[in-house]
């Protein structure tokens, strides 16, 4: 499946219409068609907009399947993240999310 099949999937998956998503993300409804349709493609920050509006991560919302049971963790990710993973709510929430594409 691409990510239009993805993208359709996950809407329907939430029972949501064409018109919520596009409110949610102040953009025409004729844009999530084109979307679904493969027509066009989100730009990052709509996907991203779209992985918190489904509650998935940009992997599950582009079909990314990784293998990442089997994958190390390089020591350079632990100190360059370690303070958005230790710190405070304030620092981007994407952040923490970032550490498992290593």
């Amino acid at each position: 499946m691409d990510i239009s099949g993805f993208l359709k999937y996950y809407r329907k998956k939430n029972s949501y219409t064409q018109e919520y998503v596009a409110s949610k993300l102040n953009i025409s409804r004729q844009a999530i068609s084109a979307w679904e349709n493969n027509q066009a493609c989100p730009d990052i920050e709509n996907l991203l907009l779209l992985s918190r509006l489904y509650k998935i991560s940009l992997d599950d919302l582009v079909g990314n399947k990784a293998d990442t049971e089997n994958r190390k963790i390089p020591q350079s990710a632990y100190f360059l993240f370690s303070d958005a993973i230790n710190g405070s709510e304030e620092m981007m929430p994407e952040l923490k999310g970032i550490l498992y594409i290593f």
